[in-house]
This record gives C-alpha cells, structure tokens and sequence, in this order.
C-alpha cells in the first residue's frame, strides 16, 4: 500500500502543480530517501543525481530515474567521504574549463571544500577521478552551481566565490 506522505521521497511537478504529461505513474519521481541534501540533472544523461545523508558519516550520491521514467529507489549508489555533510551538488554544464566537462561537484558544508568528481561516462556507478578544491577557505561550503558564462559558483556563510581561470 503506498504511503499517503511524501516524506523522503522526489517529486516533479508543472509550473502549475501538476504532474508532467511524461512522468509516469503520478508526481513521485524517486523514494527511499533519508536526507536529501542537493540534486541536479545530468545533462548528458538526463537522470537525476541526489545527495543523500543516512547518517553525518554514511552520505551517498544516488543516481535516480530520468526525466518521464516510473518511480525508482535509485539506480546507483556512491559512497562519499565521511564527516563531508554535504550540503548541494550541481553538474559542470560550461566549456570554459574543459577539465571540468562531465564533471559533478558537491559542496562538503561540515568538510569545508567543494568536491569535484568525474564519474566514468559509461558506468556511472564508478567514480574515475576526485579532487578536494577550495580546502583553503576554512568555511563552510553551502551551495555550488554552474552558470552560463562557464564559471563554476560556490557560497559559503560569508561570501559568494566564482572558481574558474582568471
């Protein structure tokens, strides 16, 4: 019997509240989620990534259904370092820094730096490379996103930071 509450789970709407013509099955477009803490779209792929923290010390990326796809659990589970309490992720979406093309970076709020990680384009259970950045800041990391002009945008609780070449 499905739950009547909508706590933690994923949902995706109209503008208007209701539920997209191509989503199946109503608005729930993922379950099972303890804390979500951040997610975005993979822009390649077209599914959806979410943080989610079990514990302060079991955090995972979850890889989640597509756009118009049947509720699911979670395609795909990444472990992410203990004690980060991360705190939103977002995908590299620019060509300015092309280091950073298929890249997804995740704010680590309690770690105090931005986590960038290339996830293995035709497995993206697997995690290819990662990289601590922004560790010298000593501030908490709140928010990341990606902005048209290719330059990558981190908060913390004092300021707002563009990370790119200069």
């Amino acid at each position: 019997m499905p739950s009547a509450s909508y706590s933690g789970k994923i949902l995706r709407l109209s503008p208007d509240g209701t539920t997209p013509k191509d989503q199946a099955g109503g608005p729930v477009l993922a379950s099972d989620f303890v804390s979500p803490r951040g997610l975005d779209w993979n822009p390649e792929t077209g599914t959806l990534w979410v943080v989610d923290a079990k514990t302060r010390d079991a955090e995972e990326l979850r890889i989640v259904g597509a756009r118009g796809s049947s509720p699911t659990p979670g395609r795909a589970r990444l472990p992410l370092p203990a004690g980060m309490g991360a705190s939103a992720l977002a995908f590299y979406r620019g060509t300015l820094v092309p280091a950073f093309a298929g890249n997804v970076f995740v704010a680590a709020g309690e770690g105090q730096y931005l986590l960038r990680l290339r996830v293995d384009a035709r497995d993206p259970s697997k995690v290819t490379f990662n990289e601590r950045l922004l560790s010298d800041l000593g501030s908490h990391i709140r928010a990341v996103t990606t902005a048209n002009d290719g330059m990558v945008y981190v908060a913390t609780e004092r300021s707002v930071l563009r990370v790119g070449p200069r």
